[in-house]
C-alpha cells in the first residue's frame, strides 16, 4: 500500500470510524469536558489575519469558513482527492479560495515566502517527517509569518495514569492503530522542534483547564504558534 493509499484509506471517508473510549479516558474527559477550548478556537485567536493563508490538511469546511473572516486568500492543502472534491464543491466559484491535492511528506508546489501564515491542525501526527512539515513551513512563510501547529498532548494526565496501569499512551479514540498516529509531542518535544527550525516568539496553548499552569498536564491537545524571523507585518 502506498502513501496516498494509506492516507485515503484511513480518512477519506465522511469520518474516521470511532470506537467507544477507554475508561480512564471516559472519566477523565468528563470531569475536565467544562473546561476545554477546542483546537479550532485556540487557532483562531493566534492567527493575526492578513492576506494568504496556508491550511495544511484542510480536511473539509471547519477551517475554511472561519479563515475567510481573517485572509484575502485561502490555500488549502489535502491528500485524500475526495476531500478536496467535497470542498471544491462547496467553495469553487470562490476566487479567495484554491484547493489541491498534494502530500506534505514531500515538496510542495507553491512559492517560497507567499503566505502570511500557515496552519495544521490535528495533521502532524500522522506524517511521517514532522521535521519536513515544519521546515517547509518555514519556507512557504513570509518573515514575520506565523505557524500554527496542533497535536494530541502524548503527556496528558489520562496517559500518565495509562502508564502506571502499565497500558500502552493513546492519543485517539477512533478505529486502527490509534487512528494511524505515527508520532508523538509533549510541549518541549514540540518547542525543540521549532527552534530548530528557526522560529522564534515561541509559544504554547492549551484547551484544558489550568492552562496557563498545568495546561501540559491536563489538556488532551496543544497548540504551538511560532514567528518566521523578519518583518512583524502580516499583509
Amino acid at each position: 500500500m502506498g502513501i496516498k493509499e494509506f492516507y485515503e484509506k484511513m480518512y477519506a471517508g465522511d469520518h474516521a470510524g470511532q470506537k467507544r473510549p477507554e475508561l480512564i479516558s471516559r472519566v477523565a474527559s468528563r470531569l475536565l469536558a467544562g473546561f476545554m477550548v477546542g483546537r479550532y478556537d485556540l487557532a483562531y485567536r493566534a492567527l493575526p489575519g492578513g492576506g494568504a493563508v496556508l491550511d495544511i490538511g484542510c480536511g473539509e469546511d471547519l477551517t475554511i469558513m472561519p479563515l475567510k473572516k481573517k485572509y484575502r486568500e485561502i490555500w488549502g492543502i489535502d491528500i485524500s482527492q475526495p476531500r478536496i472534491d467535497r470542498m471544491q464543491q462547496q467553495f469553487g466559484n470562490d476566487p479567495g479560495i484554491h484547493l489541491f491535492v498534494g502530500n506534505v511528506n514531500e515538496k510542495l508546489n507553491l512559492k517560497d515566502a507567499f503566505f502570511d501564515a500557515v496552519i495544521s491542525l490535528a495533521v502532524m501526527e500522522h506524517v511521517f517527517d514532522p521535521y519536513h512539515l515544519v521546515n517547509e513551513s518555514y519556507r512557504l512563510l513570509k518573515p514575520g509569518g506565523v505557524l500554527i501547529v496542533n497535536v494530541p498532548n502524548v503527556a496528558w494526565l489520562g496517559n500518565r495514569l495509562r502508564l502506571l496501569a502499565g497500558r500502552l499512551p493513546v492519543t485517539s479514540c477512533a478505529e486502527g492503530w490509534d487512528c494511524g498516529h505515527l508520532h508523538y509531542f509533549t510541549a518541549g518535544s514540540l518547542k525543540k522542534l521549532f527552534r530548530e527550525a528557526g522560529f522564534q516568539s515561541i509559544k504554547m496553548a492549551y484547551g484544558g483547564p489550568s492552562r496557563r499552569f498545568w495546561g501540559s498536564l491536563l489538556s488532551v491537545e496543544m497548540l504551538i504558534t511560532g514567528i518566521k524571523p523578519g518583518s512583524d507585518s502580516h499583509g
